[in-house]
C-alpha cells in the first residue's frame, strides 16, 4: 500500500482493515523530493506553484524540523523524520475504521525512515 507524503484517502484504510493487518508502517525515505521540495518552497528559493498540494501538509514537518536547530542535510533528515510522525499521528482522524481498530488494540501504527542506499529502516518513538 502507498500513499504519498501526507496524502492519503480512505481506500487504504479500508484495504488494510480488510486485510487484517495488525502493524501499520508509515515509512518516509532519505531522498523524499517532496520533502526537498517543501523545505526549498519554506526557505524562498521557489513558488509552491503545481507543487502546493503536496508541499503545503509537508510545512508543518519543516517547521518542526527547523525547531531542532537543524540545518543543511541534517534539517532533511528532521523533516523527513517528522513528515512521518505527524503522518502516524494524523492517520487515525483520516479513516474511523483506522481509529477504531486503534482504540480496540487490533492495530498498532509505527513510523520509520529508510535509507534507500542501505535498506535500513529506522524506526522512530
Amino acid at each position: 500500500m502507498r500513499c504519498r507524503s501526507s496524502i492519503c484517502s480512505n481506500r487504504p484504510a479500508q484495504t488494510i482493515l480488510s486485510l487484517g493487518a495488525d502493524v501499520l508502517l508509515v515509512l518516509g525515505h532519505d531522498d523524499c523530493g517532496a520533502v526537498k521540495t517543501a523545505i526549498d518552497v519554506a526557505d524562498g528559493k521557489m513558488p509552491a506553484g503545481e507543487f502546493a498540494p503536496l508541499t503545503d501538509p509537508i510545512q508543518p514537518a519543516v517547521a518542526e524540523a527547523r525547531r531542532t536547530g537543524a540545518t543543511g542535510p541534517a534539517l532533511l533528515h528532521e523533516a523527513i523524520a517528522a513528515n512521518v510522525r505527524l503522518v502516524v499521528a494524523a492517520l487515525p482522524a483520516m479513516a474511523s475504521g483506522l481509529a477504531q481498530a486503534v482504540q480496540a488494540g487490533k492495530l498498532t501504527i509505527r513510523g520509520g525512515v529508510l535509507t534507500l542506499s542501505s535498506g535500513k529502516i529506522d524506526l522512530l518513538d
